[in-house]
This record gives C-alpha cells, structure tokens and sequence, in this order.
C-alpha cells in the first residue's frame, strides 16, 4: 500500500442472510457509494509502478456487470488469471452437484 492510512471497500447487498449462498445473494449497484469505487482507488494507486497498466484492468473488473457475490468473485478470481496467463479450469461448487451433496452431507453432521 502506497498511501499511510488503509482503504477499504464496502459491496452493499440486497436481502443478504447467513443462510443465503453467494450466488443467492445480490449487490446493490445503484449505491452512491458502489459507483464512486474506481475514483477511490485511482488517486490512491495512481503513482505506483505499472498503475496505467494495470488500472484498466481493475476497470473492467469492477465495470464487470456482476449482480451478485458469486458472480464478483468468479469474475475477479478469472480475469486474474487469465491476467497472469495460468491455465486453469474453474468449478463452481453451486453447479456442481457432487460438490453441493458433500456440503449438504458436512452440514447433517
């Protein structure tokens, strides 16, 4: 971090529960707050090495037109990678079945 104090990010959420899944649990974008996130971190980072590089890159990320948590983090977690040029492939565990029934299984026990 370039700057003495920290910065953080808020995502506000609609309808957000502990017994709700990421996928099931969606972002607020008209926040006021949500739409001001990129003029934060531009004057914050704007001096570091390789910012013009990189800052369209978090652009698209947060220009990305997720509407969830899931979808934010499958987004940001791929467009990394696919950044860093790592070959990988992704499961989601809400469109896994298997996956899903192992879940279910941990939380019966």
């Amino acid at each position: 971090m370039l700057l003495s104090k920290r910065i953080s990010y808020f995502i506000f959420l609609i309808g957000h529960s502990q017994n709700k899944q990421n996928n099931e649990v969606e972002i607020n974008n008209a926040s006021k707050y949500y739409s001001n996130k990129l003029i934060t971190i531009k004057p914050a980072y704007s001096k570091s090495p390789l910012f013009e590089e990189v800052f369209p890159f978090i652009e698209s990320i947060f220009n990305g037109g997720f509407n969830t948590i899931a979808e934010l983090a499958t987004l940001s977690v791929v467009s990394i990678t696919n950044y860093l040029k790592i070959d990988t492939e992704f499961l989601f565990s809400s469109k896994n079945s298997a996956i899903q029934k192992v879940r279910g299984d941990l939380k019966g026990s």
